[in-house]
């Protein structure tokens, strides 16, 4: 199945933006790498890996805030 790839930088506690890095590795290659900085409360949609036949990545890269409460992804 598909499985969504998301970073959510919740609450800095002062400290400011975060920056996160993110590497995906699919039967031994690197198939996505890349660099965003976050702000407290932001969501970055990075994307989704797909096992259900051959192993794929779809890129989103969407930045954006995290809207309705939710439990943690």
């Amino acid at each position: 199945g598909g499985y969504d790839v998301v970073v959510h930088h919740f609450e800095d506690n002062g400290d400011g933006p975060a920056t996160a890095t993110v590497k995906i590795w699919l039967d031994g290659a690197l198939v996505y790498d890349d660099v965003q900085v976050l702000q407290e409360d932001e969501v970055w949609r990075v994307g989704q890996v797909d096992w259900s036949a051959a192993p794929s990545f779809a890129a989103d890269g969407t930045l954006g805030p995290v809207g309705p409460r939710q439990s943690c992804f």
